[in-house]
């Protein structure tokens, strides 16, 4: 896995080699899962949602098609909230997309803060072209660069076939791009690899110990962050379609510039002297 300062895994119980932070040590933070349609966001936010102690409520899919429709919470038992989110690039097409984003936005603004974003990623047919870069890009508008630093990505339905250094690399490519969409030198976002049924595994790679090691690492990373304040998150907009709404706020604009001056022409010649004056011609 990909090293990170604030990652810390104690070894403590002798039944199990990693120690599950307990609940009461987590304090109440707010985590949002993005990432594309069947990616795996619902499955992976059930299973961390359950190992905490609370009660499942994503719909999850087994196919590649959207579940969620809408942002979704859910509660853990210590007051920690996951919200499950739409696919990002949806096929419905753009104006869905910013649709959903602003329906992201306006879910987790309900919140005072935001502790993480985390970007769920298929481990095993990952997809993070220009499509997708661009996809995240708003999400970083929306909510404020400050976000950056409580970004990750999961890479998520991993059964082994990807070693943990590949993963690694994985992350370090995808935080560059993204980084050239933002126009910053983006430093690597941590990364996680996970599956949620170690049991469907093909091989001895991927153990429920594995599992629940990749969990306590996200969690005290978690914990390690400082909240992301969303009194002034606002929705972000494609280039393309916020071009296309300025040439309209622009054309309307000038619409209804010309129109007062043609107005004000028609009530100057329409005045109570109009008359005087047209009857000084005729004399």
């Amino acid at each position: 896995m990909l090293k990170d300062s604030n990652i810390r895994i104690e070894r403590v119980r002798p039944r199990s080699p990693f120690y599950i932070i307990p609940l009461a040590e987590m304090g109440n933070i707010n985590i949002t899962l993005a990432g594309g349609t069947g990616n795996g966001k619902s499955a992976f936010g059930n299973f961390a949602v359950k190992e905490l102690g609370g009660e499942p409520s994503f719909v999850e899919s087994a196919k590649a098609a959207a579940c969620t429709q809408a942002p979704t919470l859910a509660l853990t038992k210590d007051g920690t909230t996951f919200m499950d989110t739409p696919g990002l690039l949806d096929p419905s097409g753009v104006a869905k997309d910013e649709a959903n984003l602003r329906l992201i936005v306006d879910a987790v603004k309900k919140k005072p803060a935001l502790r993480a974003l985390l970007i769920v990623v298929n481990d095993e047919a990952p997809r993070f072209d220009g499509a997708m870069q661009v996809a995240v890009k708003l999400l970083v508008d929306s909510f404020g660069p400050d976000v950056i630093r409580n970004m990750a990505f999961v890479f998520s339905k991993a059964l082994g076939s990807v070693t943990s250094a590949q993963a690694a690399a994985r992350a370090a490519d995808y935080s560059a791009k993204l980084g050239e969409k933002l126009g910053i030198a983006l430093p690597t976002l941590p990364c996680w690899q996970i599956d949620v049924h170690p049991e469907r595994a093909p091989g001895p790679a991927v153990t429920p110990a594995w599992v629940a090691a990749r969990k306590a690492e996200i969690v005290t990373w978690a914990r390690a962050l400082p909240d992301l304040p969303t009194q002034d998150m606002a929705y972000g907009e494609y280039a393309e379609r916020r071009r296309a709404r300025l040439a309209e706020e622009n054309r309307v604009y000038k619409a209804s510039v010309v129109s007062s001056r043609t107005e004000t022409r028609d009530d100057m010649y329409n005045s109570t002297s109009t008359p005087n004056l047209h009857r000084r011609r005729v004399l």
